[in-house]
């Protein structure tokens, strides 16, 4: 049985239960894995090889593959995709060669049979959650040293690569005679700098510029993602939070608060019903109100069914007097001084739609474009690439912006190529714990994008006046 596709040649030989891939380039990536060509055969690979001329692993290539027990790579392959691997239950060890620089979002995802991987020095990144539920894992074989490995960016998001970073780890190689571990502790911190800039613009009441604060929200060891928080100062002075991040990292959001010495929101916006948008919401609020300031509006869009938190937020503002608009729809526009806020998504349509799970809550997130003179920011929530296809081809050019926030913390389920460039930003700024998504980082670095993750950076400052703008991190520069 063989089948050629695209530039992938594939053959399956049933007494040995090999599939054999063959060709040049990136393999395809499939949305789903019923769509691969050797879907029927599944339960009959025992085996897989892939041939020299091969750069990635295609997104769920071989997932669910049950029967699958070993593995052979070659070491031109770049990455391993997203679900590559997942669910390949029978697969006992893994060695990926040198060459591999990337492994994607939930590569070897519960592979419970896993117990021993051996890791390549070129690896550079391993994604969210690219070993969850392996919890069989008890041996990492690294080919380079202990100092190289901690160089490489391994995901915490939901703390679920715990099992990798757990099992016992070899380091091939030493440290040459003399080496010297540096410490990391003497990476300037800009953070108190970056805090007394937007603390006296609010002294002023505004100082004529528009500031974008998106502040690291990383808790070690919860269970969930971190979320996102925006905090939006206007030129007039006027203030604005969008979203609240998950309710074990509120104090993050706080601390940043109190060091600004901000005890008052005019605006505060929900992107969409999840509690890792929503969850810090009802925290943040208290600690307001408490030290003698509050909220004076809140938006929102029609559904919130499948938060638990924002439910107890809205009902604690309504107690305090606070107006709550909730029906914000694609043509919603305000003005705040001299910018201009317009919403682009959702439409009663998505929201009708909208079913309550993860992908179509998400889906039905406030897309808003800010726009100061001739600088433009846009900020969509945690908008799937399906619905960025759909809002590129109905506005195209409306959605241009300097600056972006990456769709859905930067993950692989957002941020698709033809929403880039519809947008076609200068800069993306990433609300995770991790990078996002090591992919998204490297088209950003080709294409000449600025990419920023608050969870690698620490706080990260936007400030646009009406004709430029600049971006500082609290440690480092771009990654």
């Amino acid at each position: 049985m063989n089948e050629k596709l695209n530039n992938v040649e594939w053959s399956f030989t049933l007494e040995t239960g090999c599939l054999t891939i063959t060709g040049t380039g990136k393999m395809q990536n499939w949305a789903e894995h019923q769509e691969r060509p050797w879907e029927e055969i599944r339960d009959e690979i025992r085996r897989v090889r892939i041939c020299v001329g091969m750069e990635s692993v295609g997104d769920c290539a071989f997932q669910n593959c049950t029967s699958l027990k070993e593995v052979e790579l070659p070491e031109t392959l770049v990455y391993l995709g997203v679900y590559s691997f997942r669910g390949c239950t029978a697969l006992r060890d893994v060695k990926l060669p040198e060459g591999i620089c990337i492994i994607c979002a939930k590569a070897f995802h519960n592979c419970s049979a896993l117990e021993k991987v051996e890791l390549p020095v070129s690896l550079k990144n391993i994604d969210m959650r690219a070993f969850a539920k392996d919890e069989a894992l008890h041996t990492v074989i690294y080919h380079g040293t202990e100092a190289q490995w901690e160089k490489i960016l391994i995901s915490g998001t939901a703390s679920d690569n715990q099992y990798l970073l757990a099992a016992e780890r070899r380091c091939l190689k030493e440290e040459p005679a003399g080496y010297q571990k540096t410490n990391d502790n003497s990476v300037a911190d800009h953070y108190e700098e970056m805090v007394y800039c937007v603390k006296k613009a609010l002294s002023y009441g505004g100082d004529g510029n528009l500031y974008f604060l998106t502040p690291d929200l990383t808790e070690a060891g919860i269970r969930a993602k971190c979320g996102d928080c925006t905090l939006v100062v206007f030129p007039n002075g006027k203030t604005m939070m969008i979203d609240a991040g998950y309710i074990a990292c509120s104090a993050h959001i706080i601390s940043l608060l109190e060091d600004l010495g901000l005890h008052h929101l005019d605006y505060f916006v929900l992107s969409h019903a999840h509690d890792d948008h929503a969850g810090g919401a009802l925290a943040v609020a208290q600690y307001l109100y408490e030290h003698g300031g509050g909220i004076d509006a809140c938006y929102r869009s029609s559904y919130i069914a499948s938060s638990k938190q924002e439910p107890l937020f809205e009902e604690y503002l309504k107690q305090k007097g606070t107006h709550v608009y909730e029906n914000v729809l694609a043509g919603y526009q305000w003005t705040v001084g001299d910018v201009r806020i317009t919403a682009y998504h959702p439409t009663t349509e998505d929201l009708e739609k909208c079913v309550g799970n993860d992908e179509s809550v998400n889906n039905v997130s406030i897309l808003m474009k800010f726009v100061y003179g001739r600088s433009k920011y846009l900020t969509g929530g945690d908008l799937y690439i399906e619905m960025e296809e759909k809002l590129a081809e109905q506005y195209g050019d409306l959605l241009k912006a300097d600056v972006m926030k990456s769709n859905h913390h930067g993950t692989y389920t957002s941020n698709g190529q033809k929403w880039l460039q519809t947008v076609q930003p200068n800069a993306i700024i990433t609300d995770a714990e991790d990078i996002g998504n090591a992919l998204l980082a490297e088209y950003a670095a080709e294409h000449g994008i600025k990419y920023y993750s608050a969870g690698i950076q620490g706080l990260i400052l936007l400030r646009m006046s009406r004709i430029e703008y600049e971006i500082q991190c609290q440690t480092g520069d771009r990654l």
